[in-house]
Formats: C-alpha cells, sequence, structure tokens
C-alpha cells in the first residue's frame, strides 16, 4: 500500500521546503482591515504526503453504475428566466470570494448569484470532505455540519484518532468545506457555493503518520463515507502517483452507490494523460470520478495545476480563494484543492434541484455547461470553467442527453441547449451585471 508522496510526483525535482503565504483576516466590521502575512514551512520528502496539506497551503505549491435515467426529448420544455430574480452588483459587494462573483472580470467567476436564484441547497444533500477535519465552532460553518444521528455531539469522522470529532488542528480541510457549504455572511463576506447543504467531516491526515498510514486512513475515510447516508458527493483533494488497489475498489462501490466522487487534477504543472504523469485517484478512469483544475481570476490556468485533455475534465477558480480558516477565522489559499471544492458545492446544487441525477448525469451537466476559455482547449476535456447557473439550468429543465461517457471521450453541448442557455445567462443575466 505504499505510495509516493502525492504532492511530488518527481520530489527531486522540488525543494524541501515549501512557501506559505496565508491571508490572515481582522475582522473589523466597517474598516475591512486585512493583514498579510509570509511565512515558510518545512516538510520532509516523505510517501503519501496529502496534497491537502501541501498544495492549498500556498500560492506556489506543487501539491493537494447505474444505468442513467433516459431523457425524453420529445417533450417541449420550457425554460424558466431567473434573470429578475438576481440581486443587482452593488447587493454583492459583501462577498469576498471572487470565484463566486466579482466585477473585476465577469467571465472568471462561476455565476453563482444568478445559481441560487434557483437553487441553495438541500440539507439533505451531504458532502463528504476528506481531509484534515473542520472547525466544529466556526461561526460561517457549524449550522451545515452533519450531526450523527445518535451522537449529536459527534459531527464527523476521526480516522487518526478514532473518534467522532475531527478537529481541524491543520486549516486546509475547514477552508475547503468553507467553499463548498458555508453560510452566507454578509458581515465577514463569506458564502459557500451551497450555502444550505449538509458538510460531512471525514480527518485522514496526520502529520506523524507517515505515507502507508496515511493511505490506509484515506481507503478508511472513504469506505466510512461511503456507507453514510445520505453521501452524495466526496470531495478528495489528495492524491499521488501510483495506482492503489484499494482505494480503486471504494471508488468503484461509490459508483455502484451512486455516489460522485470529486478529485483535484493535482499541483505537479503535469500532463496527467501521460502514464509516467499519472496522478490517482484523478486518474482511475472511473466514470464517477470528475477531476478538476484550477485557473485564476484572468482565466489563466493555474501554472503549477495538472492538467489533461483525457483524464481532467473541468476548470474552477483556485487562485487567492476566500474561505473559512480553523479558530473562526478566514484566509486565502490556492491550489487545485479549492478548485474541486467549487465543483463539489456546484454537484450539491445540482442534486439539491434534481436528486434522480446519477454521479455520470452531474458530471456530464457540469462539463458541458462550461464556460468555453481559450487557454483550456485541448488541456482539458470540456475546454471549459464551471458556469453554475448553466449548470442549473439544464439540471432544472433535463435538456442535456447525458449518459455514461467514456473518461477519455471530450464533451461536446447540445446545440439546442447552448443557444438556449446563451440567450438566458448572456442577456438576461450579463447585460444586467
Amino acid at each position: 500500500m505504499q505510495k509516493l508522496k502525492h504532492s511530488v510526483s518527481h520530489p527531486s525535482q522540488f525543494s524541501k521546503r515549501i512557501p506559505l503565504y496565508s491571508l490572515l483576516t481582522s475582522a473589523l466590521i466597517g474598516l475591512n482591515l486585512i493583514a498579510f502575512s509570509s511565512l515558510t514551512l518545512s516538510y520532509p520528502v516523505q510517501s503519501r504526503e496529502a496534497a491537502s496539506t501541501k498544495q492549498a497551503f500556498s500560492v506556489h505549491v506543487k501539491a493537494f453504475k447505474e444505468k442513467p435515467a433516459p431523457v425524453d426529448h420529445s417533450k417541449p420544455v420550457k425554460l424558466i428566466d431567473t434573470s429578475a430574480l438576481l440581486p443587482k452588483p452593488q447587493a454583492l459587494k459583501f462577498i469576498k470570494n471572487w470565484g463566486l462573483f466579482n466585477t473585476t472580470r465577469k467571465d472568471s467567476h462561476i455565476n453563482a448569484p444568478a445559481a441560487w436564484s434557483i437553487q441553495r441547497g438541500n440539507k439533505s444533500i451531504v458532502v463528504a470532505v476528506i481531509d484534515t477535519g473542520a472547525d466544529p465552532n466556526h461561526p460561517d460553518l457549524k449550522r451545515n455540519l452533519w450531526r450523527d444521528p445518535n451522537n449529536p455531539k459527534a459531527f464527523g469522522k476521526d480516522f487518526v484518532n478514532n473518534n467522532g470529532f475531527p478537529v481541524d488542528t491543520h486549516g486546509h480541510g475547514t477552508h475547503v468545506s468553507g467553499i463548498i457549504g458555508s453560510i452566507v455572511d454578509q458581515k465577514t463576506g463569506m458564502s459557500g457555493v451551497a450555502p444550505n447543504i449538509t458538510v460531512l467531516p471525514v480527518k485522514y491526515y496526520s502529520p506523524t503518520a507517515g505515507g502507508a498510514g496515511n493511505l490506509a486512513n484515506t481507503i478508511k475515510a472513504l469506505n466510512w463515507a461511503i456507507d453514510q447516508e445520505g453521501v452524495r458527493i466526496i470531495n478528495y483533494s489528495g492524491g499521488g502517483p501510483e495506482f492503489c488497489a484499494d482505494e480503486y475498489k471504494a471508488i468503484k462501490r461509490a459508483r455502484d452507490k451512486g455516489i460522485l466522487i470529486v478529485a483535484a487534477a493535482g499541483n505537479e504543472r503535469s500532463n496527467i494523460d501521460h502514464p509516467s504523469n499519472a496522478y490517482f485517484p484523478a486518474s482511475y478512469g472511473l466514470d464517477n470520478i470528475l477531476v478538476v483544475a484550477a485557473t485564476d481570476i484572468q482565466n489563466h490556468l493555474l501554472p503549477t495545476s495538472n492538467y489533461g485533455l483525457k483524464k481532467v475534465h473541468v476548470a474552477a477558480p483556485g487562485d487567492n480563494i476566500f474561505s473559512t480558516i480553523s479558530g473562526g477565522g478566514y484566509t486565502l489559499m490556492t491550489g487545485t484543492s479549492q478548485a474541486t471544492a467549487f465543483v463539489s458545492g456546484l454537484s450539491a446544487l445540482i442534486l439539491s434541484e434534481n436528486p434522480n441525477l446519477n454521479p455520470q448525469q452531474v458530471r456530464a451537466i457540469i462539463s458541458k455547461t462550461t464556460d468555453p476559455i481559450s487557454e483550456l482547449k485541448g488541456k482539458i476535456a470540456s475546454g471549459g470553467k464551471i458556469n453554475a447557473y448553466r449548470a442549473l439550468l439544464a439540471s432544472k429543465n433535463q435538456l442535456l442527453k447525458v449518459g455514461s461517457h467514456k473518461p477519455t471521450s471530450p464533451y461536446s453541448l447540445d446545440r439546442n441547449l447552448a443557444g438556449l442557455i446563451h440567450e438566458l445567462s448572456e442577456k438576461s443575466l450579463m447585460n444586467n451585471l
């Protein structure tokens, strides 16, 4: 079960010292003061280190079956124009996560406010976050955390300490969880992509466990999450360059239970289509895995982000993303971990709107409704960045011819759907903004 460090595919190429640029937020309401600090953490190059603990704490980190239901196309479907319900830009200024909404470059965010006019989430949809745990007392997160029906004080699973209290002493898991499903808080500028769903923290990482220990915990975490009632999505931003049979079997079992795995492409600057650059679980090729690359506010692929026309499906914002941090605060982090969290949140919105969709359908909807980005053409399967509004329209109206796509197949957008969504989202929405 031994596996090389999954934050660095080729350790000899990189320094053992990893720069960390963290944003420390001073919550001075009205003044909006923000303090920046820079420090360096030292990590030994060892086996199976979590991408989630190396990659996303830094701006420059190298890393963290059922048959689809048929869709009836014979009946006319009326699209609902929800643009009149959207708040004006001035009402959205409180949002500090540019990936949700920004006025710097309108085509760089995921159109979250437009998507919220359709769906903000449902508590019955549970997203398991396999990471470093979560802060159970964070004011913008605690209300959306899962609770054990047999022990209301337990809020997840900790495979490091073998209990139901996965307290995040690291920070990364809290940050990812906030992007996925924190509440909307106008005072702090915080909101998750899906602010009304349930987040289930599952802690697997220990800095003292070593590679084999962390991998063993990952597999335990996957299998435990799969068995929890309500789990429809598993967010996992770790990974590594070697195939693991037990991890593969766990993800296949998730597929059989109708669970989508949203996985990071990784941060090695590599084309993971090439076998020598393989990054697992992204490279397993199972049709319930949705693999995510990262973009910045200028719609550029992050220099550190992995890519691959066959293995990577979509991109999402992943640069300097504002979110929750352990201790009740807020910070910026960068990496494919952050991008992965956006896609998990969007998947939760889609399943809240249409819970009958299976993982293959959710993956197809998200992939077929992306905003095309020229730099991503030929680098990832969809050639674009996720658009939450378009994806919600598609899931709401079931206009896509979705099915179980081969992982190597490029995605294409139905011409009629493209026209309808373009008319609504571009004319009715974007001109308004």
